[in-house]
């Protein structure tokens, strides 16, 4: 299908702001604020008269002509004894709501940030713009709250200052209007006589840089039915960049640095393969994909023990990350054992609800082995089996696990890696330096001793598959299955351009 949309600038400025700048902001809660004050000059605001436990908000109220253009300075100075989080806010008194000709930024050549963190002593002087392109004079609060943390909460009217004030710069924000086709599976196309443009996959808009008068842009949307599961096993059999997709066990991504980078949660990830129902519970094929870098390193289970189902890492996992919450300082949160406490602050690195939405819970099976010699096919067998130390559970649900040793041991084209060669015999100059999986650091997998309470297999810095004891803290990287209904919506899977998907 086929919707074009002709766009023309006016002779003033044009700009869309797209609500929702709390989610783009590094400190974007703050607590309910018990004091306002309306201050004649915003400038020189300093914190050294705040009461102990009080939450303040300092703002300016501003008239702006129709097509008129303001630039507010202030500075922000930290004269307390301890660290302070400031943040520039807007709020529209007239009209309620900021309109499409109406752009409330960061101005370009700002010294500080609009948001930020100040020391005891220290000061930020930010710059900001509104730009009224309507042909009414608008009424706007701008403000800054501070406090001695970032666990704050804005109230619903007022709004944290994030963008960039671009002049000439058009965001059109397809929740705002019915001239684009509703999110889904396209393959998109924009072009412009003059402007610069692209189509944000991800908050699903349309932005238009460098716009001239008369500029015309047209959008293009066809439709596409790449379902990523199917995708991945219609390739089986080609090569992916340095790699193939190969059906040994599932349809898995093998070689050295195949073509299989995915854009979720906003960051890079990579497909393990395609799994049918006897792997992971579900009805249907599934996706699984791993995190490209570790979330940093934690204890497996800070009660040296190998159970998944009651291990700390499940808990950080599925609770902490998976949620994006703050789980520092609780019962789960552990570097080395119960004497080293971990920062398990996922607030700002955690899975977003977009990303959530896209996660099947799965069934994570938890069988285990004796030792590290066995190949990829008999772990892949061992994994999904019944022998496990006395009292182990042989599967757990959850949302989020780790990589199997099965799924490393595989991650090399067998003609790189005889299939016979034993995963604790793998190493950096012999199969494991094939290996996409293969990063820099000691690694878990989610595979136990079936001998050892206290072991769980792991990828080590030489390349091979060891044991280690649960209570030791070593690199994670959350793994996950993602839904039947996942689609590609662009990329080829490179690094460069890895698959943007949707749901």
């Amino acid at each position: 299908m086929q919707n074009i949309i002709n766009i023309m600038k006016r002779n003033y400025l044009l700009s869309i702001i797209v609500i929702g700048l709390l989610v783009l902001s590094l400190y974007s809660t703050f607590a309910m604020f018990t004091a306002s004050i309306n201050t004649n000059d915003i400038v020189n605001l300093t914190a050294s008269n705040i009461p102990t436990g009080t939450e303040t908000i300092e703002y300016e109220r501003l008239t702006v002509k129709a097509g008129e253009k303001k630039t507010i300075e202030f500075t922000v100075k930290n004269s307390t004894s301890g660290s302070l989080y400031y943040g520039a806010w807007y709020e529209m008194i007239k009209p309620t709501s900021i309109t499409d000709d109406i752009q409330i930024a960061k101005a370009q050549d700002t010294q500080n940030d609009s948001l930020g963190q100040l020391s005891t002593g220290s000061s930020a002087k930010v710059s900001l713009v509104v730009d009224n392109g309507s042909s009414s004079s608008i009424i706007v609060n701008i403000g800054v709250a501070y406090d001695s943390d970032n666990s704050m909460d804005l109230p619903t009217n007022r709004y944290l200052i994030t963008d960039v004030y671009v002049p000439g710069d058009l965001i059109i924000n397809t929740t705002d209007t019915n001239k684009f086709n509703n999110k889904g599976n396209y393959d998109i196309s924009v072009n412009c006589s003059n402007a610069t443009a692209r189509w944000d996959y991800t908050n699903w808009k349309l932005v238009v840089s460098s716009l001239q008068n008369s500029d015309t842009c047209s959008t293009t949307f066809t439709s596409r039915s790449d379902n990523l599961s199917q995708y991945i096993i219609n390739k089986a059999g080609t090569t992916q960049g340095d790699g193939k997709i190969v059906n040994e066990n599932g349809y898995r991504y093998e070689g050295k640095n195949p073509n299989n980078y995915v854009l979720f949660n906003g960051e890079l990830w990579r497909i393990i393969g395609v799994f049918d129902s006897s792997t992971h519970g579900v009805s249907g094929n599934l996706t699984k994909i791993i995190r490209d870098e570790s979330i940093g390193s934690y204890a497996w289970h800070k009660s040296n023990t190998n159970d998944w189902s009651a291990a700390s890492l499940k808990t950080i996992l599925n609770t902490y990350y998976y949620n994006s919450q703050n789980g520092t300082g609780q019962t789960a949160c552990y570097f080395y054992s119960t004497t080293v406490p971990g920062n398990c602050d996922f607030r700002y690195t955690g899975l977003d609800a977009t990303a959530r939405g896209m996660i099947e819970e799965a069934t994570w099976h938890l069988g285990g082995y004796s030792s590290e010699s066995a190949t990829a096919a008999s772990f892949y067998s061992y994994e999904r089996g019944t022998t496990v130390y006395s009292g182990r559970p042989t599967t757990a649900t959850g949302y989020i696990g780790l990589m199997y040793p099965s799924d490393y041991g595989y991650s090399v084209l067998s003609s790189s890696c005889a299939r016979t060669t034993n995963l604790g015999s793998y190493s950096k100059s012999t199969c494991g330096g094939q290996s996409w999986l293969l990063k820099n650091g000691y690694e878990w997998t989610m595979t136990p001793s079936s001998s050892i309470s206290n072991s769980v297999f792991y990828v080590n810095i030489y390349a091979y598959i060891s044991y280690y004891n649960a209570s030791n803290g070593i690199a994670v990287r959350p793994t996950a299955y993602l839904k039947s209904s996942v689609y590609i919506v662009s990329g080829d899977g490179s690094e460069a351009n890895p698959y943007v998907i949707g749901n």
